[in-house]
């Protein structure tokens, strides 16, 4: 027996709840089998970037900081708390990276299994999200973490409104909680402050008419007119208090350039759909002819069903496709006058979800249509299942586990103890400071953001004596020099070459640096 609203009732069988049970755990083992090899991962580029300001700056600066646009309290007060577990053991970070994405993944499962009463297409939605390669993007760097975290909250705000839809009385409190939940979200990626915007329509369209859902609605939408006025003023109050430029100012400034937003916009969703519904067999390349067919052919299913589909399909699909839209559109807000491609893959996380929810109400829609057996359900489950697994297996895609930047950090601190005991055991050691290749992104003049060796000296080493030596590290950029002399560590760290008193510590180049060079 099912609800009204297609969703599961406690009048169903125990031996369908012990079904449902087997299908979440297969859920979650596929996206598990696929992504264990993360916890692997190390840290690169913003990683290093990020641990340097916790143990370097002070603590409401990095809480507040900004960093790329975003609104971030959220994700880095999580960074701190991390660093506090793991220090710098990266598989401490990723193994909490991987646990969060199996959340998502029950979690998706749930609001699947609400929306259309099935628990196999609940399986596949789940695990298919979960397994799309374009996930790495977002799963293989911490910095990215914020995402996922958004992507939980959202999934968490979004189950609790489908479960009111089909019946379930919210605590009256609920609504607060949920508005919490968004601002969390809001404040751990940018992705998050377009979905708290469009959360009052998804409500709207996915709760019948009531005096309890227009509070609902209208305590959302409170959330959405705040949001704007909150990411500016976020934004101006670290200005004001630790200087530098307002990137909310960039994005106004862009706006003249709606056209390229606007063409980063449709070829995220584009991508974004190519990637849900042939992405885990890696079958058609983007762009070409072959993938716009492909998502022409899903948008087209989307306008049959949205013709001549339920009143309740209907909703439901245009609330998946605003979630999508929302999470796309603020990614092409601040990035589109960059001229990044739609292509890349950590601006997929978010996005994909409420596709693959659209997807698997479209399943559904075509299932109450055809109505295939039982029995053909779970051998089109188990068939695309095994041909999953064995298409991952065969095509062998290997994880990016960072090995450059690992190799790159264990070369600097066996430089730097080489360089301690260079000297006699309770005398200073000067050290050539270097640049820091695996912060690739630093550009000329932004060194003092990231002092090469002297940073990753600070991230991994707790205090400045290294085997009874003191260490400094010479640097002969006088800009440098002076970002570097209010921070916790640095101030005093750095010195300039007339400032030292003995030989300079000059590590050799690897043998990595040395092919890039040249002969």
């Amino acid at each position: 027996m099912k609800s009204p609203a297609g969703g599961p009732t406690p009048a169903e069988p125990p031996w369908r709840w012990r079904t449902d049970g087997a299908l979440l755990i297969l859920a979650l083992a596929l996206p598990a089998l696929v992504y264990v090899p993360i916890t692997r991962n190390y840290f690169n580029s913003d990683d290093f970037l990020h641990l340097y300001r916790i143990v370097n700056g002070s603590l409401a600066q990095f809480l507040l900081n900004m960093h790329g646009g975003h609104l971030l309290m959220t994700r880095n007060a999580l960074f701190v708390l991390s660093h506090a577990l793991f220090g710098t053991n990266a598989c401490g970070y990723f193994w909490l990276v991987l646990l969060t994405h199996l959340v998502n993944v029950f979690l998706l499962f749930r609001i699947i299994r609400e929306l259309t009463g099935g628990a196999r297409l609940a399986c596949f939605g789940a695990a298919l999200w979960g397994i799309l390669p374009v996930q790495e993007g977002t799963l293989g760097g911490y910095s990215v973490y914020g995402q996922v975290v958004a992507t939980t909250l959202t999934l968490w705000v979004l189950l609790a409104l489908v479960r009111t839809a089909c019946g379930a009385r919210p605590h009256p409190l609920a609504p607060l909680l949920w508005v919490l939940l968004l601002l969390g979200a809001a404040t751990s990626f940018g992705v998050g402050i377009g979905v708290a915007c469009v959360m009052p329509l998804v409500a709207v369209l996915l709760l019948p008419m009531s005096r309890v859902n227009a509070r609902i609605t209208a305590v959302l939408t409170a959330l959405a007119v705040a949001m704007p006025f909150l990411y500016f003023r976020l934004q101006k109050l670290y200005v004001d208090l630790y200087g530098g430029l307002e990137s909310s100012l960039l994005l106004v400034a862009g706006l003249n350039q709606w056209h390229e937003h606007l063409e980063l916009l449709l070829g995220l969703i584009a991508y974004g759909i190519l990637s849900t519904v042939v992405g885990v067999f890696d079958l058609v390349a983007y762009p070409g002819i072959a993938a716009y067919a492909v998502v022409a052919a899903y948008g087209a299913a989307l306008i049959a069903a949205l013709a001549t589909g339920s009143w309740i399909l209907r909703r439901r699909l245009v609330a998946c496709l605003a979630l999508c839209t929302a999470a796309y559109a603020v990614i092409a807000a601040g990035r589109g006058m960059f001229a990044v491609s739609a292509e890349t893959p950590r601006y997929h996380y978010l996005g994909t979800a409420p596709l693959a929810i659209a997807t698997c109400l479209l399943l559904a829609e075509g299932a109450r249509r055809w109505r295939p057996s039982e029995r053909a359900k779970s051998a089109l489950l188990a068939v695309w299942l095994a041909a999953t697994v064995a298409f991952h297996f065969a095509a062998g895609r290997p994880i990016d586990h960072f090995a450059f930047s690992r190799r790159e950090t264990d070369e600097v601190l066996a430089q730097i103890r080489r360089a301690a005991r260079s000297v006699p055991r309770g005398e200073d050691v000067y050290i050539e400071n270097r640049t820091f290749h695996s912060v690739f992104h630093l550009t000329a003049g932004q060194e003092g953001d990231f002092p090469g060796w002297a940073a990753v000296f600070v991230i991994y080493f707790p205090t400045d004596v290294v085997e009874g030596r003191r260490v400094h590290f010479v640097e002969d950029d006088p800009s440098v020099l002076e970002s570097t002399r209010g921070g916790r560590r640095t101030a005093g760290l750095l010195v300039s070459p007339e400032a030292v008193p003995g030989p300079i510590y000059r590590a050799p180049k690897p043998a990595w640096a040395r092919r890039r060079a040249g002969p």
